[in-house]
């Protein structure tokens, strides 16, 4: 009897696993795989991370000892962006009902930010870009389109 000629399954096996670190390599060096998008949702988590903290320290702050209580708490939602643009950069609270205080929110640099009492808010690197809408009233965010 002769042998059979063909590749052992371990062959195979060592094979498909160089290619698929070849092309993870391939992919990551060439710029295919989602660098820019990966870096904003990773800014935009955090975006949402700080509005959430903001929002929550406005509604169980503890009154001033002075009987302040006035002052808005406001989330810096652009030094939590990392490498990406944010616009607006700030976004204030008011205490105790911890509605987003939309007077005073500053569109600079960006057109139409405010929609009502909701606010829009954009995160971008180079071209890629990701929206989110602030409801004033409950603090819900909602993603959008840009």
């Amino acid at each position: 009897m002769r042998p059979q000629g063909g590749f052992t399954l371990m062959e195979i096996v060592i094979t498909i696993a160089v290619l698929g670190i070849l092309a993870g390599v391939a992919f990551n060096v060439s710029g295919i795989g989602g660098n820019r998008i990966s870096e904003v949702l990773r800014a935009e988590d955090r975006v949402k991370t700080e509005l959430r903290r903001a929002r929550a320290e406005a509604l169980y702050r503890l009154p001033e000892m002075d009987g302040n209580s006035e002052q808005p708490f406001i989330a810096l939602i652009d030094a939590f962006a990392s490498d990406a643009s944010v616009c607006p950069e700030e976004v204030p609270f008011l205490h105790p009902i911890g509605e987003v205080d939309a007077n005073s929110v500053s569109c600079s640099g960006c057109a139409g930010c405010l929609s009502g009492n909701n606010i829009k808010i954009k995160i971008s690197i180079d071209s890629t870009e990701r929206c989110l809408q602030l409801i004033s009233a409950n603090g819900k965010i909602n993603e959008i389109d840009c």
